[in-house]
């Protein structure tokens, strides 16, 4: 007996398309229906035809990007979501959805040009600022990071977020070696917040101007720092998406 003898309503959509193969509305049900039946492979299958039926559908297009993506086909999974983000009205969600495809699948420069897009739509975006400065972090293109990050020091208006900020900066600026620059945004992101983290990272850049004299502290390697910084992006990122999400 077959799934669709065991389930009617799929047994009719089934029947509905048999019998009116151009009827794109059945065959969107159809491929909805298999999904909540856990038959993704039939259900790629029906919403390629409704693609042929409608094409450039953004939320059909976006659907069957993560259905690809799931059965391990990256390359379809991105063409896909791709032509969802060109074709569709607001296309915020998908592009961060774009983003995140190309960065797991190290295409940075592609996960860079659709952040840039992102943020180009929407200025006050602090994830898809967080998107590209850590993008060039990763390309070690230190001036487009602290652009970024003093781009996203101007628009996060959410209570202490300045230092995330001027972290980011710090980062920027140690990586270009420019100490002066950083020593700067290491003493803002002290009068904003001394927390512990901002000591550390204020010590490690004075340090490198000034060196270190017997009686201070010996400040914490830059792996370490590198590090923290990294969770710290992560925790910010997660509280923008959360946010986001209410």
């Amino acid at each position: 007996m077959s799934d669709a003898t065991l389930d009617p309503t799929l047994a009719t959509l089934e029947q509905r398309v048999a019998e009116a193969p151009d009827d794109a509305e059945a065959w969107r049900e159809l491929a909805d229906e298999l999904v909540a039946s856990g038959e993704e492979p039939r259900a790629i299958a029906a919403l390629k035809r409704f693609l042929e039926l409608v094409p450039g559908d953004s939320d059909a297009l976006s659907d069957l990007a993560h259905l690809e993506h799931r059965a391990g086909h990256s390359a379809e999974a991105l063409d896909l979501l791709g032509k969802a983000v060109d074709t569709a009205q607001f296309p915020t969600s998908l592009l961060r959805n774009l983003i995140d495809l190309h960065v797991e699948k190290g295409q940075t420069e592609s996960a860079l040009t659709r952040a840039e897009q992102l943020s180009a739509a929407d200025a006050g975006d602090v994830v898809a600022l967080l998107d590209i400065a850590e993008l060039a972090l990763g390309m070690n293109d230190w001036n487009k990071a602290s652009r970024t990050f003093e781009r996203m020091r101007r628009v996060d208006d959410a209570d202490g977020h300045i230092v995330y900020a001027l972290h980011g900066v710090i980062e920027a600026e140690v990586g270009a070696q420019r100490w002066r620059a950083a020593l700067n945004a290491a003493i803002d992101a002290a009068a904003a917040d001394r927390h512990e983290f901002t000591t550390d990272l204020l010590l490690y850049v004075s340090a490198q101007l000034f060196g270190v004299t017997e009686e201070a502290r010996t400040p914490k390697p830059w792996p370490e720092l590198a590090q923290q910084l990294e969770r710290e992006r992560a925790e910010h990122r997660r509280y923008h998406i959360e946010q986001s999400i209410l």
